[in-house]
Formats: structure tokens, C-alpha cells, sequence
């Protein structure tokens, strides 16, 4: 019987790069210079990924340690892969920056980043995904809200597959936890329950 399973995980944290419970790479950079260490590691050619604030390059990583070798747009249309995100900060990195420019001139550049859900955006356009896209702020990774919301989509044929998590940055400190939800009769896969989803969060961020 098909439920709705976990097919994937991949998490950022203290500049290393977990998929799948299997470590990419790690640095002992500051994030900011990890984030970018990560996308030549990916040998993708995206030149975007350098105007991104750093959010979205905390995302867009995180997206491609998930989605690498997935060829989701082979099992699914664009609008049936939806993202769901949450974040502590929502755009503050981006906001202070932002505000800092504008004793001088306003930053067209930093602007553009003064939404947290441009980081789902980033990753739809890179992926070719174009389901549903929301992003909560919470004080923390909120297992049950995610298990609740994307099971919700899924039972009402909103999308056929979602990425989701936790994705956060501040003061210099990047974090991901996304993972990938989709109908599967694969008993491989963990069932997608607020219970298992936060366990697996509690044991990447305590290993």
C-alpha cells in the first residue's frame, strides 16, 4: 500500500553537508565561504548562485545535496512537485544589510532578498519545479506542522512529491534539514509522521 514516505534527506550544519546520512564534505570555513566551497563541489555552472543573499545559498545547497541524481521532472510535471520551508529568521541577514545600504543608497540588490520565500523561489527556478511554495517562520524546526501541512497536499492532489524542511541563516550561521515526501509502497522509506520526521532532525543536529 502507498503511503507518504521520506525518499530523501540531506541537512546542513556546522559547515558540513549530509545526504542521506552520508557526509559530502566538510569545512572548518566560515559559512559563507562553505556555502560557496559547496557549490563548486556540486561542479554545477550557475552563476546566480553568487548574487544570491545568503539564505538562498543555504537553500539552494541544501536543495542539491536532495535533489542530485533524483531526475524528478522524469517521474513527475513541474506543478506536481511543490516546496515547503520554515526558518527562524525569516530575511533578517538580508533586512540588516539591506537597511545599512540605505544610509547611502538603497541596494536594488539586497532588496530583491527581503523575503524569506525567495529562497523556495531560487529553488523552483533552478529545478524547474512550479507546485506549491510556502514558508513558515517558526522559532524552531516544527515537525508536526510540516507532517500536517505537506500530508495535506499530497491527500488533496495539490502536488504528488514536496520538498521540505527547515532552512535558516544568521549572524553567520547556516542550517538545513530538507527532506524529500512522496506516495511510495517502498517499506525502505520511512512513513512520513511528525514523530520520525523530528527524530531523524534530533539526530543530525546531536551527531
Amino acid at each position: 500500500m502507498k503511503e507518504v514516505r521520506v525518499s530523501r534527506f540531506a541537512a546542513l550544519i556546522n559547515s558540513s553537508l549530509i545526504s542521506d546520512d552520508q557526509a559530502l564534505v566538510a569545512s572548518s570555513k566560515s559559512s559563507d565561504s562553505f556555502l560557496e566551497e559547496m557549490y563548486l563541489f556540486f561542479h554545477i555552472n550557475y552563476p546566480k548562485f553568487y548574487k544570491m543573499d545568503s539564505l538562498c545559498k543555504t537553500a539552494f545547497i541544501a536543495a542539491e545535496a536532495l535533489l542530485r541524481n533524483t531526475d524528478l521532472l522524469k517521474k513527475y510535471a513541474p506543478e506536481e512537485i511543490g516546496i515547503v520551508l520554515s526558518c527562524k529568521h525569516s530575511s533578517l541577514d538580508t533586512d540588516v544589510k539591506y537597511a545599512e545600504s540605505m544610509k547611502i543608497a538603497s541596494s536594488p540588490s539586497l532588496f530583491v532578498y527581503t523575503l524569506p520565500n525567495v529562497a523556495s523561489g531560487e529553488i523552483s527556478i533552478r529545478h524547474g519545479l512550479k507546485g506549491e511554495t510556502c514558508c513558515f517562520v517558526e522559532d524552531s524546526f516544527n515537525a508536526a506542522l510540516h507532517a500536517l501541512y505537506v500530508n495535506r497536499l499530497l491527500a488533496q492532489g495539490a502536488v504528488k512529491c514536496c520538498v521540505s524542511g527547515w532552512v535558516d541563516f544568521f549572524q553567520n550561521k547556516a542550517e538545513a534539514f530538507f527532506y524529500l515526501a512522496e506516495y511510495s509502497d517502498n517499506n525502505n522509506y520511512p512513513v512520513h509522521q511528525s514523530k520520525i520526521i523530528d527524530n531523524k532532525y534530533q539526530s543530525i543536529w546531536k551527531s
